[in-house]
């Protein structure tokens, strides 16, 4: 959220593994469950390594080139509720994504860019699970020296989404939203292999207006500390993040769980810290690791207050001119400090994702894509609908182009 960019995966690894899919349920006064690690119709989208450097040669002989990307493909999901065994609904899912990215350099010490994104996900067991989120990003770098850049980058974002309980009903609370971004940072080559950047961040996230319900219209400002050492085969990074979120109307919650209309706008300080190491192990194949430690604090009764451990571990290989494969898995622990799973026992959940890709190039311009992923959650939470155990498995495969 905040200015300096967190790259999850190497540049051969396009698959973007966080974005949240399957997003059963949101209440007034809990977070959506956090889902994560669902086949996404972004992961369809690929610009080649060679076609990158076409157009950033263009942009740097003082061109505008532009680079146009379109993605389809078909899957199938095994629970697209996250609901718990027995109760689980598949569904068939067809999948498309397009962008439309610009590029220039004024100057040796400037660069811009602009992207126009769209994706979409169609769920054929329920249309109204179907989502079409849009995005417009830009972002300019400027180079005050060799060792010091300056960046500032905007955008706002449209998703159309609605949520659903574990067992597939429709909830009333609208859950599309407009999301408005914008960030800075500086970041300093200290010496030739250590770079270190602060950035800060706002994000303002405007959702659709339920009749008789208050909104849920929050804002988030941040800031972001990065260190990067860089050696000859491998890379460490270190990063501190700290968010302050508030709620323009949203009642918090005391520690039993009770929101009252009397009670003030939930308020929330959200931090993480994160060590990332990857390694060249030959030429064509990277091995990353990830560390991450992040906590929710809750500021009124800490009833939403929450802490998480996550280890991530990744592999990446080109075994030719056209095959790149990639594996990711990680594991997570996730402590609440006060909202309960079943007979006065503080909810606590273990989730587990593995992930597994293949892209065929056939050239510079079009590839395939197949991928086959799991994430299963272990919770202590036996009794309703919500923070129970679940299991999902996905699939897609698909075909993108880019020119």
């Amino acid at each position: 959220m905040t200015g300096i960019s967190m790259p999850l995966r190497p540049s051969i690894l396009p698959l973007v593994a966080a974005l949240a899919i399957l997003c059963p349920l949101r209440l007034a006064a809990v977070d959506a469950v956090d889902e994560e690690g669902s086949v996404s119709a972004g992961n369809l989208l690929d610009v080649s390594s060679s076609l990158q450097r076409e157009k950033r040669a263009a942009a740097r002989d003082g061109g505008w080139p532009v680079t146009a990307s379109i993605g389809a493909g078909a899957g199938w999901n095994s629970n697209l509720y996250d609901a718990w065994s027995g109760a689980e609904i598949d569904t068939a899912i067809l999948v498309e994504a397009g962008e439309l990215e610009i590029e220039h350099r004024p100057s040796t010490q400037d660069r811009w860019r602009m992207a126009l994104k769209a994706q979409g996900t169609q769920y054929l067991e329920d249309s109204e699970a179907n989502a079409l989120e849009i995005g417009l990003s830009t972002d300019w770098k400027h180079a005050f020296t060799d060792a010091v850049n300056l960046k500032i980058d905007a955008g706002v974002t449209s998703k159309d989404t609605a949520s659903f309980t574990a067992l597939g009903t429709k909830l009333t609370r609208e859950t599309s939203y407009l999301a408005y971004d914008a960030g800075t940072s500086v970041d300093v080559d200290v010496t030739p292999a250590d770079n270190v950047a602060i950035g800060i961040g706002y994000r303002r996230k405007d959702y659709d207006e339920t009749t008789g319900l208050n909104t849920l219209d929050w804002d988030k400002v941040g800031g972001s500390v990065h260190y990067r050492h860089k050696s000859a085969w491998w890379t460490g990074r270190l990063w501190y993040d700290l968010d302050v979120q508030k709620y323009d109307e949203e009642p918090a919650s005391d520690t039993t769980g009770l929101e009252l209309p009397t009670y003030p706008a939930e308020d929330h300080v959200l931090q993480s810290v994160l060590a990332w190491w990857s390694a060249d192990l030959t030429p064509t194949r990277t091995l990353t690791l990830k560390l991450k430690y992040s906590t929710k604090d809750d500021r009124y009764e800490s009833y939403e207050s929450w802490n998480e451990w996550r280890l991530t571990a990744g592999f990446s290989a080109v075994l030719s001119e056209h095959l790149h494969v990639g594996i990711e898995g990680w594991y997570a622990m996730r402590d609440y400090e006060h909202i309960l799973a079943d007979v006065n026992q503080e909810l606590s959940y273990d989730k587990f994702s593995f992930d597994a890709w293949a892209r065929w190039y056939f050239n510079a311009h079009w590839s395939f894509l197949v991928e086959a992923q799991t994430v299963v959650r272990d919770s202590n939470k036996n009794a309703g609908t919500i923070y129970r155990d679940y299991t999902v498995y996905e699939v897609l495969s698909g075909v993108s182009a880019a020119f």
